[in-house]
């Protein structure tokens, strides 16, 4: 399997906010490093986003890049 089709496998681009800085479309990419290897990643502007947790799933990932702070706010 290619990196290119693992990075599709492991894309969620309908269950992802876009980009809070530039509005771009994000992925949820493996990325195999040393530090972690889940991230959500940015084409638009090379942002990185992942938990502070080796263990947090990609669900978990992407629950808290989908939190926009004021959010909570607005829907009360």
């Amino acid at each position: 399997m290619t990196r290119e089709e693992a990075t599709r496998r492991n894309t969620m681009p309908n269950e992802l906010k876009p980009c809070p800085f530039c509005g771009g479309e994000v992925r949820l990419d493996v990325a195999y490093s040393y530090f972690r290897d889940v991230v959500i990643y940015c084409d638009g502007c090379d942002m990185v986003f992942t938990l502070d947790d080796c263990i947090a799933t990609k669900e978990q990932i992407a629950e808290a890049w989908n939190r926009r702070a004021g959010e909570e706010d607005k829907e009360k």
